[in-house]
């Protein structure tokens, strides 16, 4: 974050191509995302699941302000959906 807003994401897949490009030694501002995903907490998670098929997997949540107020992941989504059929099959 840069003050109050979001400078960039740094995903696992930056910080690998990173390392192996510049070494232990690279700075993070070199390797995160600048350009990253991002929704707003009132989007409908059917409108927003598209985003997180694709290379960074992962939408920052902003608030009308730029505030960042969440982070969803495709592996968020999938042990959230996880959790909900176990939940609903031990009713």
């Amino acid at each position: 974050m840069a003050g109050a807003a979001v400078a960039g994401l740094l995903t696992r897949a930056a910080l690998v191509r990173a390392m192996m490009t510049d070494g232990p030694g690279a700075y993070i501002a070199g390797a995160m995302n600048r350009d990253f995903q991002r929704t707003s907490p009132d989007a409908a998670l059917s409108d927003v699941l598209p985003t997180l098929t694709g290379p960074e997997r992962c939408v920052l949540v902003l608030d009308a302000e730029d505030h960042l107020v969440g982070m969803l992941t495709s592996e968020n989504v999938s042990e959230f959906i996880l959790l909900r059929q176990a939940e609903l099959h031990t009713k």
